[in-house]
């Protein structure tokens, strides 16, 4: 299976305090097929989730970004929406504010650098969590079914 056409016209929200790596990443994003919402810090990250929250599938943070800690970024997101998916990256996997963005509040994670190849499969990894998450849903909401059928 190829990451290369598996979750086309999907919507990133795309952060990242670099512009040159920004304008680098939305162009990969946009060559895998998604749509690309960028900005440049963790209180424009929040803004434009609560303007798109409908239309963003997947919200692709860098862990350094200006105005908010990342983690507390990633918390006031998740406390929008609990569901949301975040993939974060970082040029440093092994600090401890990586380590606890990881375990506490991303579902994936990658490290740069990263090419197109690695970018799709997290990408993918993060959309395929979705998609978990969307048949557990779809699986209690069955067995609720089953049980009320069952006592009636």
């Amino acid at each position: 299976m190829s990451y290369f056409d598996s979750d086309t016209r999907k919507t990133i929200l795309y952060a990242d305090k670099h512009g040159g790596i920004r304008k680098v990443t939305s162009e990969m994003l946009e060559r895998l097929g998604y749509r690309v919402i960028d900005c440049k810090s963790s209180s424009e990250a929040i803004s434009f989730y609560y303007k798109f929250k409908d239309e963003i599938d997947l919200i692709f943070l860098d862990l350094v970004l200006p105005t908010m800690d990342s983690v507390h970024c990633m918390q006031e997101l998740k406390s929008i929406n609990n569901d949301l998916l975040i993939v974060v990256c970082s040029g440093y996997p092994n600090r401890p504010k990586a380590i606890l963005a990881v375990k506490e509040v991303a579902n994936c994670f990658i490290e740069k650098p990263y090419g197109l190849q690695k970018l799709a499969w997290a990408m993918h990894e993060g959309l395929k969590e979705r998609q978990a998450k969307k048949k557990i849903v779809r699986t209690k909401r069955k067995k609720i079914k089953c049980k009320k059928k069952d006592k009636q």
